[in-house]
């Protein structure tokens, strides 16, 4: 299935939710904006204030169902709920009296099988000083081959105050040069 089929179905499924909201709640709501650029181990995020709704679509293969019954509502609830109350705790009572009246469980987290899915925390690269070897993340790889904020290169070990040079990264298909 690629992203664009991905795409359609979850917005179908939001649709569908809205729909039923409109109906719940006797009023219109406007259709959020949908994408599927969520990574890592996050199904969904609900963004308030641009009035859209991201989902991870790794994740979204691994379960259709729990997103269509779950993840879809679960994310949407939380438009509604700024829409219908203000700003509101994320999972407080507004967003959980919509989820019940969905006529689904509020659920803060997903059970969802995330083994396999790179998340932010990995450190597929090695750096290594005068000390030590360094395991860093992608982002901190950046960091230290193109600079951040105006910032050198040339990082340091903040024990020996040795530059750090990239050895081989564990995951070498990652290197980007």
């Amino acid at each position: 299935m690629d992203n664009l089929e991905i795409l359609a179905e979850l917005r179908a499924s939001v649709e569908q939710w809205r729909i039923k909201a409109e109906q719940i709640f006797v009023r219109p709501f406007e259709p959020p904006a949908v994408s599927i650029k969520l990574k890592g181990a996050c199904a969904g995020q609900a963004n308030i204030t641009a009035w859209k709704l991201t989902f991870n679509p790794e994740l979204f293969l691994r379960d259709k169902a729990y997103y269509f019954n779950q993840c879809v509502p679960h994310e949407l609830a939380h438009l509604l709920a700024y829409r219908i109350y203000g700003r509101v705790l994320p999972h407080g009572q507004e967003w959980k009296s919509i989820m019940l009246k969905f006529g689904v469980q509020p659920k803060r987290t997903h059970p969802l099988d995330t083994i396999g899915i790179a998340n932010r925390r990995d450190k597929p690269y090695t750096y290594k000083c005068a000390c030590r070897e360094h395991q860093v993340t992608e982002v901190l790889h950046q960091r230290i081959q193109y600079g951040w904020k105006g910032r050198p290169k040339n990082y340091k070990c903040s024990y020996c105050h040795e530059k750090v040079v990239l050895t081989n990264p564990l995951g070498s298909d990652k290197l980007r040069t």
